[in-house]
């Protein structure tokens, strides 16, 4: 399960824009939305892409990557940024 206020925290953190995130990903606007919104997984090759493009560390690639339903309740606020 993804964390998705977290992802969307480290998104907006980074600096990077959402359209070069989806050039490295391979991507649509779209596509990328649904999978930070937790709509549609994220596969492994995108999952480690995120990490190298976003500088994310592995305790918090496995805090957005394979939140527990209980870690990502606790995000709920910032489900309704736009991704």
């Amino acid at each position: 399960m993804t964390n998705t206020g977290l992802l969307k925290r480290t998104i907006r953190m980074s600096g990077i824009k959402k359209s070069a995130i989806c050039d490295a990903l391979g991507c649509v606007y779209a596509t990328l939305r649904s999978k930070v919104q937790g709509k549609v997984e994220f596969t492994a090759t995108e999952m480690y892409q995120l990490c190298d493009l976003l500088h994310i560390d592995g305790d918090t690639a496995r805090q957005i990557f394979f939140a527990t339903e209980c870690e990502c309740d606790s995000q709920k606020d910032d489900e309704d940024d736009d991704a």
